[in-house]
């Protein structure tokens, strides 16, 4: 399988990453996530069980909230 990579980083209203984060979790629960930049588009399709790690700080001036998701796609696990 071709490697494909999507990254965003900017700045967002709570607003606004809230949706994101909506959208993501919809896109979990239908078993499809599709992520769009200006030159191609990125689709995930998550299985039924997934890894989860959560990762939270704060100190004084600043608070880091990280969540990863992973999981291995059907065709790596059976070594296609």
């Amino acid at each position: 399988m071709k490697k494909k990579k999507f990254e965003m980083e900017e700045l967002m209203t709570k607003e606004k990453v809230a949706d994101f984060l909506r959208k993501v979790a919809e896109g979990i629960e239908a078993g499809c996530i599709e992520l769009q930049d200006d030159e191609e588009t990125l689709t995930l399709s998550p299985p039924d069980i997934i890894a989860v790690e959560i990762d939270a700080k704060q100190k004084k001036d600043k608070a880091k909230f990280s969540m990863e998701i992973s999981w291995r796609c059907p065709e790596a696990v059976k070594g296609v």
